[in-house]
């Protein structure tokens, strides 16, 4: 069995230390025993650390790789693809791609938006992709006298969201491949991650647009304060809607630093793995989401921007018509040395409701 050599990204300090050492301003981040848990004394506190990790991710002191560092786990991983290389046959190769294309997959349920905020539903073969719209359309009756009740005569609406392709096309020539496999391998991977999660998450911001606007109104501010929160919060609970997530801009968390109240209603997550993947907390029973830590080429939202979502049922789904798949390309045949995969996934997307969505803007 080809062992994934794509599992188990982590972060690193930019000089390839693991993470867990990380010093910023003579003091250690993370808990000397364990690594997992923020060094912080207050919520406060808390928060402070979280932006000052927002701020090493974005001057590069520390970074996501998609291999270990050690010398001895880069040799194994390098062997394993030349391996893939040298196989005559293709099986390796076909397995390399395919566990690219597994790894592409798990980090899009882990750090995508859109699988975050949309509940997700699985299509069989020949399934007509729809998304059931709930609503409340029965009515109960109090009679005095004996009389006929009206029928409520419930007739279930739907919703065919689209679908459409999500795609990589990874061509490597033969001379870069045998130059440097490994390095120029996890290149190619940033860039399938890059095309696939990201566009998935780029039609997820192009719907919110338009469904945000559809019947709340955009909020302005200079400033993101507890009352413009209070405000986008109350936009979506106004129709009777839970709202339980805001995606905001990693700006926007040096204006929630700035704000005592902010500190006051936080629920804070402690856990390293949790915020580096993008989970901040929790603010009077939403959960704040940002895309602070990935990379420049990932990130989807602009400065500034922040969307608050109802709970993922009365948003909107995804319908996933085929998973993630890797091909491999061989263009020998066309004249040109060249390998590769052709990384493509197939799904629709809908936000069904426009009452359970909400933006903000920095102007």
């Amino acid at each position: 069995m080809l062992i994934n050599p794509y599992t188990n990204t982590r972060f690193v300090t930019a000089s390839g230390e693991p993470v867990e050492d990380l010093k910023l301003n003579g003091s250690r981040m993370f808990d000397r025993k364990t690594g997992s848990e923020v060094n912080a004394y207050s919520t406060d506190d808390l928060m402070k650390q979280i932006g000052r990790l927002i701020e090493a991710h974005q001057s590069g002191d520390i970074k996501r790789v998609t291999a270990s560092v050690s010398e001895e786990d880069r040799a194994k991983k390098e062997a394993l693809v030349t391996a893939a290389l040298n196989d005559t046959e293709g099986v390796g190769w076909r397995a390399l791609g395919e566990v690219m294309a597994e790894e592409i997959q798990t980090a899009m349920d882990r750090e995508g938006f859109a699988r975050k905020l949309l509940i997700t539903k699985d299509l069989d073969r020949g399934e007509v992709g729809r998304v059931p719209i709930k609503e409340k359309n029965v009515m109960a009756w109090y009679m005095t006298t004996d009389a006929n009740v009206p029928a409520s005569v419930v007739r279930q609406n739907y919703v065919y969201p689209p679908e459409f392709y999500l795609t990589a096309n990874i061509l490597i020539e033969t001379r870069e491949l045998q130059q440097s496999p490994v390095d120029l391998l996890d290149e190619k991977y940033s860039e399938g991650l890059e095309q696939v999660m990201v566009g998935e998450d780029r039609v997820f911001k192009i719907l919110a647009d338009r469904s945000a606007t559809t019947v709340n109104d955009i909020v302005y501010y200079n400033v993101f304060t507890p009352a413009i929160f209070s405000t986008l919060v109350s936009s979506i609970r106004a129709w009777n809607i839970p709202c339980t997530s805001a995606v905001i801009a990693y700006d926007l968390w040096n204006d929630m630093i700035g704000d005592a109240t902010f500190s006051n209603w936080f629920d804070p997550v402690t856990k390293r793995e949790m915020i580096l993947n993008g989970l901040l907390g929790n603010i009077l029973g939403v959960e704040i989401i940002t895309d602070a830590f990935r990379e420049p080429n990932l990130h989807v939202l602009n400065t500034g921007e922040v969307y608050f979502c109802g709970a993922p049922k009365t948003l909107g789904a995804i319908t996933k018509r085929q998973d993630v798949t890797s091909d491999p390309i061989n263009n020998y045949n066309n004249d040109r040395p060249q390998k590769g995969w052709f990384i493509s996934a197939i799904e629709g997307m809908t936000l069904a409701n426009s009452r359970a969505i909400a933006k903000g803007m920095r102007i």
